[in-house]
């Protein structure tokens, strides 16, 4: 055993554990064979007992007299002396196997000499596979992605198909019902043109029910008016849809654009009776003035439709740290009548709209969350029935930094 354990402390830096451990010890370390002689290091007066497989090897003479860092001192030595011999183990292991298998080796060097260039080529062709398997994958990827895109071009173009149809469709009628009375008062001006007796002319005007035509002209064209005026509308919406992504970016005070943007959403009869502005005016952020200033107009003047004649607004803003930079925090909320979940899921839906047919397109918070996203950052709706409406609005100051 003594033979098995000098040469385990030869895989031990024992010597430098022992002098690590000598402040532990409280005065000298070293290591006693059985027989007490001194093996490594400058024995204390104390002894404690190293053993392997619950068989004692050697003893720790130290200084140290306390028995619960003495027996933590031994448990290190033996961790490592245990260590070693794991490993010394397996040394001899591996010599064994390769003496034994080093004839072997020999046989079939030769056969492995002669098929390496076969499994070079199987490798090589196992490689152009990968990088063909890869690169169908990126392929499939990309149709995949392709198909999404098509699939929400598709569904965008559905919807507005839908909303200029009906407009086009009444436009249309009404084109062709005035065609007709034009018709009319164009043979009416003929009769008109070689009457001599006002029988003559009155009869023609009510053969051709010139009256009716007369009435109906006025309530046609102004059917027909709000059909564009609903189409352009729809056009006008689709524009913050195209332009989105427009890099044209610039340092921007926030209040400014908060400020345009209430203004722009009063267009059009969007009263409220005050809107609280709790912005600092320190604020500023680097985007597409222009968008992010329509993007702000959307929300807000659906909070203000929201709210209604006598509702309020609150807008707050503020500035947060995150891994990407600061963030600025903008929040439009109202107090009108909320929204349940079912509505809420569709909110920013192409086309989804809660008013009445003819006074809202349905593509204002599409249109706001596309041109957000396209600044990297996003857009949030938290609301419940009666409860009134809160839209967040989260944006990177540099817009190019966080984007992603």
């Amino acid at each position: 055993m003594r033979q098995e354990l000098h040469e385990l402390i030869s895989l031990v830096d024992i010597s430098g554990l022992l002098e690590a451990l000598t402040g532990l010890a409280g005065g000298r370390a070293g290591l006693l064979a059985m027989d007490g002689s001194p093996l490594v290091g400058e024995p204390g007066v104390h002894r404690y007992r190293v053993e392997l497989d619950r068989e004692t090897i050697a003893f720790l003479g130290c200084d140290q007299a306390d028995a619960v860092r003495g027996e933590a001192m031994v448990r290190v030595i033996e961790q490592q002396l245990d260590a070693a011999r794991r490993v010394q183990l397996v040394a001899d292991l591996q010599q064994r196997a390769t003496e034994n298998d080093y004839r072997e080796l020999q046989v079939r060097t030769a056969e492995l000499l002669a098929s390496e260039e076969r499994y070079r080529r199987l490798n090589e062709d196992l490689e152009r596979r990968v990088e063909q398997q890869v690169q169908e994958l990126r392929d499939t990827e990309r149709r995949l992605s392709e198909a999404r895109r098509l699939a929400g071009m598709g569904h965008l173009a559905a919807g507005i198909a839908h909303e200029i149809n009906t407009p086009l469709g009444f436009v249309g009628a009404n084109l062709r019902t005035g065609r007709d009375y034009a018709e009319g008062l164009a043979a009416f001006a003929t009769v008109l043109a070689d009457a001599d007796e006002l029988s003559v002319i009155r009869e023609a005007w009510e053969e051709r029910d010139l009256g009716f035509a007369a009435d109906d002209l006025p309530a046609l064209l102004e059917e027909s008016e709000e059909g564009v005026a609903r189409i352009a509308a729809i056009v006008s919406a689709l524009k913050g849809l195209t332009s989105a992504s427009d890099t044209e970016r610039q340092w921007t005070p926030l209040a400014r654009l908060v400020s345009r943007a209430v203004d722009a959403a009063r267009e059009g009869s969007n009263p409220v009776a005050r809107i609280h502005d709790r912005l600092a005016p320190e604020l500023e952020l680097k985007v597409s003035p222009q968008l992010l200033e329509q993007a702000l107009g959307e929300i807000l003047r659906n909070a203000m439709q929201a709210a209604g004649v006598g509702g309020e607004l609150a807008i707050d803003g503020r500035e947060r740290q995150q891994d990407c930079g600061s963030i600025l925090e903008l929040e439009v909320t109202d107090d009108g009548p909320g929204m349940d979940e079912a509505t809420l899921e569709h909110a920013f839906d192409p086309f989804f709209t809660t008013r009445p047919v003819g006074s809202g397109v349905g593509l204002g918070l599409t249109v706001a969350r596309e041109i957000v996203l396209a600044h990297g950052g996003e857009i949030s709706i938290y609301s419940r029935p009666d409860q009134g409406c809160r839209v967040t609005i989260r944006l990177p100051v540099d817009t190019r930094r966080c984007a992603a």
